[in-house]
C-alpha cells in the first residue's frame, strides 16, 4: 500500500488496497514470522545447555534472539504497515532444530536442556501403559435386591454385552448404534426415555437400578481377577464394563447416593442440572 492514510482513500481505492493484501497473504504470504519464531526456540535450546565460561558466545546469541525478536513483531506488523515482506538473514535462521521441536530427523539434534528433558518425560508418560484402575463397590450401593431382580439385569445385560459388540462393529456408525443400545434399556428401565420422565416409582426404579449396578460391578470384577500376570491382554480395561451401569441407571444411582447421603450425620449433597447431568451420562 503506498504511503498514504488509509482516511486519504476513495472508497473504490480502498478497497482496491485492502483486496490486494488479501490477495497477497493468501496466496503470497510472509513466513517471516514462522521462521523467526522456530530460529528463536532453536537459539534458546542452544542457550540453554552452553556453558558459563563461553560468554562471548552467549552474549552472540542473545543479540540474535533480541533481533529474531524484532523481526518476529516486524513481520506480524506489515500487513498494517503496507504489507511490506520482512525478511529473515540467513545467518540468523537455525539450520539445526532441539528434537522436542519434532522436525524432521536430518535436521534435529538430542537436546539436553530443561525443555528436551521434559518433552522426553512425557514421551514415557505417553508411550508407557495406563496405570490400572482398580474396581470396587460403594457401600452406599450394598442394600439387597431381590433374586427375580438381579436376575432379569442378568439376562438383559448378557443381552446388552451381545448388542453392543454388533453395534461397534462398523467404524462409521458405531457411536450413533451404541448411543441407541443405551437409549433402549434406558427406556426399559425408567419406562420412559430419562428418569424424570419416568411414571415408575422410585422406590422400583432405585432397586433395578441397585441390580443394574451389581451385575455391572460383578461382571467388571470378575474380568479384573482374570487379569493375572502372563494371561493375554484385553484391550478393554476391567473399569470400562462399568459403564452400563452409568450410561443407564446413572440418573437414579445419583439421586439413590444424593438422598443417602442427606440422610445421614455428615451430608455431601450433589448439586447438578438434569441437563448437565444427562451430558455426563
Amino acid at each position: 500500500m503506498p504511503n498514504k492514510q488509509p482516511c486519504k482513500f476513495s472508497e473504490m481505492e480502498l478497497e482496491d488496497e485492502l483486496f490486494k493484501l488479501f490477495l497477497t497473504a493468501r496466496f503470497q504470504p510472509n513466513h517471516a514470522a514462522g521462521v523467526a519464531a522456530d530460529s528463536w526456540s532453536a537459539l534458546m535450546d542452544r542457550y540453554l545447555t552452553l556453558e558459563d565460561d563461553r560468554s562471548d558466545e552467549r552474549d552472540h546469541m542473545k543479540r540474535n534472539m533480541v533481533e529474531l525478536i524484532d523481526k518476529y513483531y516486524d513481520a506480524l506488523d506489515a500487513p498494517k504497515k503496507g504489507g511490506k515482506k520482512i525478511f529473515i538473514p540467513e545467518e540468523l535462521k537455525a539450520e539445526l532444530f532441539p528434537h522436542h521441536m519434532e522436525r524432521e530427523k536430518e535436521i534435529s539434534y538430542t537436546s539436553t536442556s530443561i525443555l528436551g528433558l521434559i518433552y522426553d518425560k512425557v514421551k514415557s508418560f505417553e508411550e508407557a501403559d495406563p496405570p490400572e484402575i482398580e474396581v470396587w463397590k460403594l457401600p452406599s450401593f450394598n442394600d439387597r435386591v431381590s433374586e427375580p431382580c438381579l436376575e432379569k439385569w442378568k439376562t438383559l445385560h448378557n443381552q446388552y454385552r451381545q448388542e453392543m459388540t454388533i453395534a461397534l462393529k462398523n467404524k462409521e456408525t458405531k457411536d450413533k448404534t451404541a448411543k441407541e443400545v443405551y437409549k433402549k434399556y434406558k427406556e426399559i428401565l425408567y419406562e420412559a426415555a430419562e428418569f424424570e420422565e419416568s411414571k415408575r416409582k422410585e422406590d422400583d426404579i432405585f432397586e433395578e437400578a441397585l441390580a443394574i449396578y451389581e451385575v455391572c460391578y460383578n461382571h467388571a470384577i470378575t474380568k479384573q481377577a482374570e487379569k493375572r500376570p502372563g494371561a493375554a491382554a484385553e484391550k478393554k480395561p476391567p473399569a470400562g464394563y462399568c459403564g452400563f451401569a452409568w450410561k443407564v441407571a446413572g440418573q437414579a444411582l445419583c439421586k439413590l447416593y444424593s438422598r443417602k447421603q442427606a440422610n445421614c450425620e455428615k451430608t455431601m449433597m450433589i448439586y447438578t442440572t438434569p441437563s448437565a447431568l444427562k451430558e455426563l451420562l
